[in-house]
């Protein structure tokens, strides 16, 4: 999984178990897969989208330098 993606699910399984936390130890357990499923979910979503911006990026008639920085912010985050 990329950066962000870990980032996400991680932060998805923390606000889940801690809102689970409220129900016991069966509600942390569930909330924080539940967290880290919607955590994933929001990881692919971006991914997703950000990589069709990329693209078009890569597509466009930016200078040449752009294309670069924007690519390697794109492999550093979301690859």
């Amino acid at each position: 999984m990329s950066l962000f993606g870990d980032f996400a699910s991680g932060i998805g399984q923390a606000l889940g178990a801690g809102l689970g936390s409220i129900a016991g130890p069966l509600g942390t357990m569930i909330g924080r897969e539940l967290g880290g499923m919607l955590g994933d979910f929001i990881a692919d979503a971006a991914t997703q989208y950000l990589g069709l911006a990329n693209d078009a990026a890569q597509d466009s008639d930016l200078p040449e330098v752009a294309k670069n920085v924007f690519g390697a912010a794109y492999d550093l985050g979301f690859r």
